[in-house]
């Protein structure tokens, strides 16, 4: 998660869709949704609020609504290289790995969905 290139910004389009196959999870209080060196079981898509995303407790970077984040650690199994804090009254979705790949391999789902996910893998 050094670059922009590690978390991107999605379409409300695409949001609608992701809301309607992963619930919306909202925390109330100040969390770590990660730590550096970990390697997530879930990409963390951003609906409302903030997310820091900090190294050596210092602030490298803030995300706002509509941001996908740790796509690309979950798929190629690698561990993150920050700490992710998320702030109060913050609402995200999880993305689990069978989840993407049920999406990708399944010829009923959503096209959209299949192409964005399908984009994100071939980078």
């Amino acid at each position: 998660m050094n670059t922009k290139d590690d978390y991107l910004k999605i379409s409300k389009e695409l949001i609608t869709k992701i809301k309607k196959i992963s619930s919306p999870h909202c925390y109330s209080t100040q969390s770590k949704l990660f730590y550096e060196g970990q390697t997530p079981i879930v990409a963390y898509l951003l609906l409302n609020g903030y997310i820091h995303l900090t190294k050596n407790n210092k602030i490298k970077g803030i995300l706002d609504p509509g941001t996908l984040l740790g796509f690309k650690e979950l798929m190629n199994n690698e561990a993150v290289d920050m700490d992710a804090e998320i702030l109060p009254n913050t609402e995200v979705c999880f993305l689990d790995r069978s989840t993407i790949l049920e999406i990708l391999n399944h010829k009923e789902q959503d096209d959209e969905l299949q192409e964005f996910f399908s984009s994100l893998i071939a980078v």
